[in-house]
């Protein structure tokens, strides 16, 4: 069944626009970049109905590193949220130029553009820039995941430099959804003999695993992770486990009435947190009102998991007529770029274990997850990587983080035959690569490498 859902075509596509245009030259608040770098339009289609756009950031060494996508989640939030906050090349100094109102930008260190080119989509149509002709914004996980497969078999036509270079597809939150669908398009478009796309991995960051399963559904296993994460964070006292456990059972899916009651009383006595990183404090008074508080149900927290990120920078930055020009942005009816979008989106896809059972047959997986995120806990993907019923090749063990002059532990992994992994990030709430830059760096580094942990 999962090959019919899931048969592409060969598509092709001749007119691509003169990519040597897409290349920004000067970004406005920073300079010249120190790598190439690329934003514009791919069509995902020959009909050219759908255009995604894109920014492209080229490594230090663009001919050996790898090609790395990077795509964010919600259903409807930007991946420019990456690209700006979280893992992209520069980041911004919390200033502003006094002529141009610019933000004010400087190199990022902990960059992954420093070990491999890194592409960031906007994706689904009507996230971002990118848009369909007729103005629609509806989708579910088929459909993006053919449409964003279509748009990486045109990007490589644009770019045939990279479609030697070993391919990654990286994300996190529902993007839990978008990278394993995507290497699943591109698997089994390559056996069926598409032009053929190196794929060797995905990172899955504190990511959903289907819309009927686990954390990102509605089953009674989102609050009892929950539970478990708070418990261990000590947010709730062995008393009021203890009368949870009596009441509901070990496993929290009693439906008595007393038995919900006490869940929900137990998820409100932890009071008001970041849920996506309980031991963090908004940056701002505005968000704090929104993101300081009792933890919702995990489906709408998905909806916005950047309420304690103060998006005024980037939606600064994107929106200024300069930074627009810059990256080939000019003629967008876009009004003001946001880090997520309300979009008319279908999550209908229940389970994803079964194509991850195929995935790992042929590619490498590493589900990943900072362990002070309470909007997808550690606990839950932990569990359905177990149940997954793959001997352990290396138990649970601590990994380490090298950095300048400093050794730390970074978390802790455990490997599953030869090509699946599970991985945690000390201290990193739900995106990792803000909340721990330096450990990001170093398990994406070790992971495109094929280094020990």
């Amino acid at each position: 069944m999962l090959a019919s859902l899931f048969l592409t075509a060969c598509l092709a596509y001749s007119a691509l626009a003169d990519v040597p245009a897409d290349q920004i030259t000067n970004i406005p608040g920073y300079g010249a970049p120190k790598t190439k770098q690329y934003s514009g339009f791919i069509p995902v289609d020959d009909a050219k109905t759908v255009f995604l756009h894109y920014w492209f950031v080229s490594s230090p060494n663009p001919t050996k590193d790898p090609v790395a996508v990077w795509m964010n989640g919600g259903p409807g939030c930007s991946s420019l949220e990456g690209g700006l906050y979280e893992n992209g090349p520069f980041t911004f100094t919390g200033k502003t130029d006094n002529k141009t109102g610019i933000p004010t930008m400087i190199d990022n260190e902990n960059a992954w553009s420093t070990v491999a080119s890194m592409l960031y989509i906007e994706q689904p149509a009507g996230v971002g820039f990118s848009y369909a002709v007729n103005g629609s914004t509806t989708s579910d996980d088929y459909v993006q995941s053919q449409n964003t497969y279509g748009f990486m078999l045109n990007w490589f036509k644009a770019f045939p430099e990279f479609a030697q270079n070993d391919f990654y597809i990286t994300g996190e939150s529902y993007a839990g959804i978008y990278v394993p669908t995507l290497a699943n398009r591109i698997v089994m478009g390559n056996a069926a003999g598409n032009p053929k796309i190196n794929l060797k991995g995905i990172a899955v960051g504190n990511g959903c695993w289907g819309s009927e399963v686990g954390t990102c559904s509605s089953s009674p296993d989102a609050d009892r992770y929950s539970i478990e994460l708070f418990k261990g964070h000590s947010m709730i006292s062995q008393a009021t486990y203890a009368d949870l456990v009596a009441t509901c059972g070990p496993m929290f899916n009693g439906t008595s009435s007393d038995c919900q009651n006490k869940i929900q009383t137990a998820l409100s006595n932890v009071g008001n947190i970041d849920v996506y990183n309980v031991y963090d404090t908004c940056n701002d008074g505005l968000a704090a009102s929104k993101a300081l508080r009792a933890p919702a149900p995990v489906v709408d927290r998905l909806k916005d998991p950047v309420q304690c990120l103060n998006s005024d920078f980037g939606r600064m930055f994107m929106d200024n007529a300069d930074v627009r020009k810059a990256f080939h942005l000019e003629n967008s009816k876009l009004s003001s770029w946001e880090t997520c979008y309300d979009i008319d989106y279908n999550s209908n896809l229940p389970d994803e274990r079964p194509m991850y059972a195929e995935l790992i047959k042929n590619i490498r997986v590493l589900i990943y997850n900072g362990d002070a995120d309470a909007c997808v806990p550690w606990i839950g993907n932990y569990e359905w990587v177990r149940s997954m019923n793959i001997p352990e090749t290396n138990p649970w063990s601590s990994w380490m983080v090298n950095y300048k002059d400093r050794q730390w532990t970074g978390g802790f992994v455990v490997d599953y035959g030869s090509n699946f992994s599970f991985l945690t990030i000390k201290h990193a709430g739900h995106m990792v690569p803000q909340y721990e830059p330096e450990a990001a760096i170093t398990f994406f580094s070790n992971f495109i490498q094929n280094k020990p942990w």
